[in-house]
């Protein structure tokens, strides 16, 4: 670069000339009318610290200032700065027209880093005076050398005081010195005496504390008549010393780490492009102490990976410029393989601020790069898995910048986004995230950042959590929830997770939804059980109470035969109504289990007709109601369970009676009625002239506990079961039943049945009563009942029939009354379930376990209370065979023991 750049400009400040060297400057390309007439973008072409004193520069020609200079730092188009003198002159003619300005650019660049360089001497030289002590000393040489005199500075270098260390080297001035360095120091100083007369050595001294320190001495030789005088100043130069030797290690250290690393030193020559190579480096890469043509001889020799040539020209083009440079590319390898190197290059330059050379560096880095492949690539894989998951869970990812107001998108409606940055939080909150939501000023409000920061403070793990109705784009009713967190515990980044919970909180509203039905339906039971209870209660003490006067009545009169018999048939009727309550308890524990059972038996035509006239004809009297039955008193036999089969037709004809007032009407008609295959198969019509029932009942009229009017009156009340149980037995004889009804219109029910049947000549032609009933007479029971009334009825029960009874009080009695009789004593065990010391369950089971031969085929019937489905399973699971439940009707005991012995 030129050192002195001249550019003249007209009276209009407009360039006229300029000599070379001025297009390096950057007021080149700015102009230098826009900085000189119109002082305009001064701080582009100087140095920022320079603008204020650029400025005061430019207004001295306003101020009638001909001439002026300034040491200022100009900016160049390499965007360096510079120092330059820059000075103007105005030059005008006699005439005063045609005023030109002169303006000279000086480059002071390598003046100024001199006077710098100089400064920084001097500095270090007062530094050094100011830090390093030392002291004076004059020593006399003859045949030896003697202290003549020190002062307390010397002393004082190696710890003592000036007279202690004159009673030292008094005589012997090296007394003190280390004893390698004593034959080195005489001989210097007989040796150099001759030769100069002022001279610089270092040795070792021993100071006070035993350890040897260097010092420096600087002495003159002046001869004396006979001696010559030795005049010194000395120098601690002991810290000096050991980091010299600190500094030796450290080179030999590094020179050892290169070579046994892969990082190389060398020289390159910018003018003449040689690449100069140390001799650990030749010894390291296997090539000769320079290289010629370089880079291009390295690339038109292949050694350097096509792909990146042009990296690596660019490279040292750049290099050669005089720009510090770094670059990582692919060469050959001495192996013939490719492999990554890294170098760099710091440049220097001449005088003239040229660059003359660089100083590289670098090494084979191809393991580290295979190392940092393989982290991108899992770190790539890490990132797919991780944005693969989270598109399974959420829609929407994105980072919420409070300070910029900005948000980064990782998600956008499950799409990966790769970070894309948008302006405006608030703005995309109002346009876009909540432009669908069913309550947008609640979402805005909720979703502000304000709010958000206010929220999320009130909480203890710092966490949000809101679920918004929206509808999408295609009209869809659907459910989004936010999860809003600082990222990693950064107050001014938002982590905000939006995820579609449409199929949840359906999931989650029918469920409420369901749970709310079951509650309804669970209160609506409750209350239907509560109004169950109530009426149980009424249709059981009713019973009870007719029951307990009738038999206080037959106390009171027991001669007349008469009315005794009266009351003990009225005791009969409602104890067979209480036990018809008790039964509709259990049949509907029985139809819940799903384990009602049906028995098979014969039932005459004219049974059923007898029956249901002799249970409605008197309820009918009694209302006067009219009662018509079709049924006609053939002596046909079905095969069915008699006692079901009648609770369908009396619960029916019952509730007809029931709810129709007086002077109605209650019809029981049977109607096509077909006798094919062995089975009778007929509808049984029952229809009354009452109080109706609406749609509504109808259709729930099956539930047990349920009553059309739950306010009923007393003489209409019932216990909820009829019609359940109605139900329950049809279905359970294969048939089916149908109701038609209005309010104040009455009611028709429609049952269809089917059952083998017989005619009765036919029956009575293959049965006769003694295939009928298995002979008891002479059987021998074992009784086990633990309360004695119950004991006193059953024994006359059994020994009606000429039974044999032993009777047991408990479990335990009844076991070792089985176990010590012989075998085969008992024909059956009929026992109760509930007793003290050993229930009947553990009796029987005790009884089964048994080594006697009978144990396991003796015949065990359960009589007890306990008449609930699973009451019979545990019977069943304990060994017994059957189970009756009280109170105990003789001829269904009889039945189920002739079968028993039949079987």
């Amino acid at each position: 670069m030129n050192k002195t750049v001249v550019v003249e400009l007209d009276q209009n400040g407009k360039e006229i000339f300029h000599t070379a060297g001025y297009e390096k400057y950057w007021i080149s390309r700015v102009g230098m009318e826009t900085v000189w007439l119109r002082k305009e973008r001064v701080k582009e072409v100087v140095s920022v610290q320079e603008t204020f004193a650029a400025m005061e520069f430019l207004e001295k020609p306003e101020r009638g200032i001909v001439s002026a200079e300034i040491s200022i730092r100009m900016k160049m188009i390499d965007e360096s700065c510079r120092w330059t003198r820059v000075g103007y002159e105005i030059m005008m003619p006699d005439n005063g027209t045609d005023k030109k300005v002169v303006v000279t650019f000086t480059d002071e660049e390598k003046e100024k880093q001199s006077e710098a360089e100089y400064a920084e001497v001097i500095r270090e030289r007062d530094n050094l005076i100011l830090t390093i002590s030392g002291g004076i000393a004059i020593y006399e040489i003859t045949d030896k050398i003697r202290t003549v005199y020190i002062t307390e500075e010397t002393a004082a270098l190696a710890g003592y005081t000036k007279k202690e260390l004159m009673e030292i080297i008094g005589e012997n001035a090296l007394a003190l010195c280390h004893p390698d360095d004593i034959k080195t120091t005489q001989n210097y100083f007989k040796t150099r005496r001759q030769q100069v007369r002022v001279m610089s050595y270092e040795y070792r001294i021993k100071n006070k504390n035993g350890m040897y320190q260097w010092v420096s001495v600087r002495a003159r030789f002046v001869q004396q008549k006979n001696s010559i005088l030795l005049y010194t100043i000395m120098t601690d130069i002991d810290q000096i010393k050991k980091a010299e030797e600190d500094a030796r290690m450290q080179k030999k250290m590094l020179e050892l780490a290169l070579q046994q690393s892969d990082f190389r030193f060398w020289d390159y020559d910018i003018k003449t492009h040689r690449l100069y190579r140390s001799w650990a480096v030749t010894q390291q890469v296997g090539f000769g102490e320079y290289e010629e043509n370089v880079p291009e001889g390295f690339v038109e020799l292949g050694l350097i990976h096509p792909d990146d040539c042009e990296a690596y020209l660019e490279f040292y083009h750049n290099v050669q410029q005089g720009k510090n440079q770094r670059l990582t590319f692919r060469a050959i390898h001495q192996n013939g393989e490719w492999g990554w190197m890294d170098i760099a290059y710091r440049v220097f330059f001449n005088e003239q601020g040229e660059p003359v050379r660089a100083i590289g560096v670098g090494g084979d880095v191809s393991k580290q790069r295979e190392k940092e492949q393989k982290y991108l690539k899992d770190f790539e894989l890490f990132r797919d898995v991780s944005i693969y998951a989270i598109q399974r869970v959420f829609l929407d990812v994105f980072l919420v910048d409070i300070p910029t107001d900005s948000i980064r998108l990782v998600l956008a409606q499950g799409g990966y986004m790769n970070m894309k940055e948008i302006q405006g939080y608030d703005k995309i909150l109002n346009q876009k995230l909540c432009r669908y939501v069913r309550d947008k000023e609640d979402a805005v409000k909720k979703l502000s950042i304000a709010q958000i920061k206010k929220n999320i403070a009130l909480t203890k793990d710092h966490k949000l959590e809101y679920t918004f109705e929206l509808r999408n784009e295609k009209g869809r009713k659907c459910w989004y929830k936010y999860y809003i967190s600082y990222f990693h515990e950064n107050t001014e980044k938002l982590l905000v997770l939006v995820k579609d919970v449409t199929n949840t909180t359906r999931l989650e509203d029918e469920k409420r939804l369901e749970l709310e039905a079951a509650l309804l339906q669970a209160k609506k039971a409750n209350d239907a059980k509560k109004a169950f209870l109530s009426n149980m209660s009424h249709d059981i003490r009713t019973p009870i109470n007719v029951i307990t006067n009738m038999a206080k009545m037959v106390l009171e009169e027991p001669e007349n035969k008469t009315q005794v018999l009266d009351y003990m048939n009225k005791i009969c009727s409602m104890s067979t109504f209480l036990m018809g309550v008790i039964s509709d308890i259990l049949d509907v524990s029985k139809m819940e289990s799903g384990k009602l059972q049906l028995r098979k038996e014969p039932y005459s035509c004219i049974e059923l007709h007898d029956a249901v006239c002799a249970m409605m004809e008197p309820l009918c009297r009694e209302k006067n109601i009219t009662f018509y039955t079709n049924l006609n008193p053939q002596n046909d036999i079905i095969f069915t369970d008699k006692t079901k089969l009648n609770r369908i037709f009396f619960n029916l004809l019952g509730n007809a009676v029931k709810f129709t007032p007086a002077g109605g009407k209650v019809s029981f008609l049977h109607k096509n009625i077909v006798r094919k295959d062995g089975f009778l198969e007929w509808d049984t019509v029952i229809t009354d002239t009452g109080s109706g029932m609406s749609k509504e009942f109808q259709r729930k009229m099956y539930q047990p506990f349920e009553q059309e009017n739950q306010l009923v009156t007393d003489s209409l009340a019932g216990v909820g079961l009829g019609l359940a149980i109605v139900k329950m037995n049809t279905e359970a004889f294969g048939g089916t039943i149908a109701v038609e009804s209005e309010p104040g219109k009455g009611t028709a029910f429609t049952i269809h049945l089917k059952a083998p049947y017989m005619s009765g000549e036919d029956y009575h032609m293959h049965y006769t009563a003694a295939k009928l009933q298995t002979d008891l007479a002479g059987k021998k029971i074992l009784l086990v009942e633990d309360h004695k009334l119950n004991m006193e009825i059953a024994k006359k029960i059994l020994e009606k029939k000429q039974m044999k009874v032993t009777c047991a009080y408990n479990g335990a009695e009844a076991v070792a009354l089985f176990e010590k009789m012989p075998e085969y004593t008992f024909d059956a065990v009929i026992m109760d379930i509930r007793m003290p010391v050993m229930n009947g369950l553990e009796a029987a089971a005790a009884i089964r376990a048994g080594a006697k031969a009978d144990a396991k085929t003796i015949p065990i019937i359960a009589m007890s209370a306990n008449a609930f489905a699973e009451d019979m399973e545990k019977s069943r699971r304990a060994g017994m065979n059957r189970h009756v439940a009280k109170p105990v009707e003789p001829e269904r005991l009889f039945g189920v023991l002739s079968e028993i012995f039949s079987d």
